[in-house]
C-alpha cells in the first residue's frame, strides 16, 4: 500500500470513529426483553467513553450472554467490536461487528442504534451502497438522527458524489460545527483541490476535538489529518 492509500485509509477510519462510538453510560447497561423507544440522536460528538475496548467488550459479551434477549447490549457489543476493528486495523473484525449488528435486529428490527452500527459496519467495509440505503432509511424515518445524516454524507462522499456530501455535511455544519463535521469538510475541500481550505479546516477540527473526552486513537486523528494534508 502507498502512502497515499495508507493515509487515505486512516482517514476513513478517523472520520467513522465520529459517527458511530462505543456508549459506555450507565443507560447502555439496561436489560431488554421488549423494543424500547428509540432516542433521536443530538449530538455527533462520540460517545465513546474511555475504558479499554477489550474491556467494553467483555462487559457487553457477558451481558448478551446472559440474557438473550437484550439487542440493547447486543449493539453495543456490536459497537465495540467496530471500535476495536478500527484500533487493531482488523479488516476481518469489522465483519464480526456486522453479524452481532445483525444479531440485534433480528430482535428489534426498528432498534435505530442497532441499524446506525450495522450501516458504520458496513461502510467500514467498503459496502457504500448498502450503508448509504441504511442509513437513508433511518433519516427518512427520524430526521433528526445527526448519526444517520454523517453516514449519508460519507457513503455519498466514497461513491463520488461529492455534491451530495458537501450537502450533507454543510446541513450537519448548521446543527452542529463540531470536530466530526469540520474533519470531514477538509477531507472534501482536500479532494475537491483546494489544499488551503483543506489545512484550515483541519486546523479548526483539532482545536475543537478538544471539546470533548475521547480515546487516544481518536485524538490521534485529527492531528494526523492536519499533518497529512
Amino acid at each position: 500500500m502507498n502512502t497515499n492509500k495508507l493515509g487515505a485509509a486512516a482517514l476513513v477510519a478517523g472520520l467513522l470513529l465520529a459517527v458511530y462510538g462505543v456508549a459506555t453510560n450507565s443507560s447502555a447497561y439496561q436489560e431488554a426483553e421488549a423494543p424500547a423507544p428509540t432516542q433521536p440522536a443530538t449530538s455527533l460528538q462520540p460517545i465513546t467513553g474511555l475504558a479499554p475496548i477489550n474491556e467494553v467488550i467483555d462487559l457487553f459479551q457477558e451481558r448478551s450472554d446472559a440474557h438473550p434477549l437484550d439487542y440493547i447490549s447486543r449493539t453495543q457489543l456490536g459497537a465495540a467490536l467496530n471500535a476495536q476493528a478500527r484500533e487493531n486495523a482488523d479488516l476481518a473484525g469489522y465483519a464480526v461487528s456486522e453479524a452481532v449488528l445483525l444479531d440485534a435486529l433480528d430482535l428489534n428490527p426498528q432498534y435505530t442504534p442497532a441499524k446506525l452500527g450495522l450501516a458504520s459496519a458496513l461502510h467500514s467495509q467498503h459496502e457504500f451502497d448498502r450503508a448509504l440505503a441504511l442509513a437513508a432509511e433511518v433519516a427518512e424515518a427520524d430526521p433528526g438522527q445527526l448519526g444517520a445524516s454523517a453516514l449519508i454524507g460519507d457513503a455519498n462522499f466514497e461513491l463520488g458524489n461529492y455534491p451530495a456530501a458537501r450537502a450533507n455535511y454543510d446541513d450537519l455544519a448548521t446543527i452542529e460545527r463540531s470536530a466530526a463535521t469540520v474533519s470531514r469538510l477538509a477531507r472534501l475541500a482536500w479532494v475537491q483541490g483546494d489544499r488551503t481550505g483543506a489545512v484550515d479546516l483541519a486546523t479548526e477540527a483539532l482545536e475543537r476535538s478538544g471539546d470533548f473526552p475521547q480515546r487516544a486513537n481518536a485524538t490521534a486523528f485529527f492531528w494526523f489529518q492536519l499533518g497529512h494534508f
